[in-house]
Parts: structure tokens; sequence; C-alpha cells
């Protein structure tokens, strides 16, 4: 598991505010509890997609404790995110 340096947490943070937050502070339980609409594509406080989370989560070993995104904590959500983009080159509309 990746760990991450105080300003990969600040820019996690800011991407997450930007994803979730409309500018305010990030739902990292984003999901069906905030658009019950959208369903499970987009997930946790950084809109991971749902199909990503699984990929990305499964490799890291943390999929079984936390089968989505919502399910874990924001630290854990940065770290695959962060895993996302240093390992499979991901982005993300938002930037921080």
């Amino acid at each position: 598991m990746p760990h991450l340096t105080p300003k990969q947490i600040a820019y996690w943070t800011a991407v997450a505010a930007c994803e979730t937050g409309s500018g305010g502070p990030p739902k990292w339980d984003w999901g069906t509890k905030h658009r019950p609409g959208e369903g499970t594509n987009y997930q946790g406080g950084l809109g991971i997609s749902a199909l990503m989370w699984s990929t990305w989560a499964g490799e890291l070993g943390l999929l079984v404790r936390y089968p989505d995104a919502w399910d874990a904590p924001p630290l854990v959500q940065m770290e695959v995110a962060q895993y996302g983009v240093s390992v499979h080159h991901a982005a993300w509309g938002c930037r921080g």
C-alpha cells in the first residue's frame, strides 16, 4: 500500500472537495446515499468508478475489507487513488 505524503493528502482532499463536495467538504461516503439515481457508478469522496475501485482495491488486497469506496476511510480512498495514478496512469477531471 502506498504511503502518502502530507502534500499528497492535501492534493487528494482538494480533488475530493471538487468531485463530491461542490467546493465544500468532501462526501467520503458518496454513492447512492447522495445521488439515488446514479447508483454505484462513482463512489467515495474521490468519485472513483466502481470498476476501478474493484480493480485497484483488489490489487492492493483491500477489496474484501472495503468492497466499495464509500466503505473505506478517506486515507484508504486516497491511497487507492494514488495507486491508480502511479501504477495505472489514471487521471481525474478535478485537480487539487
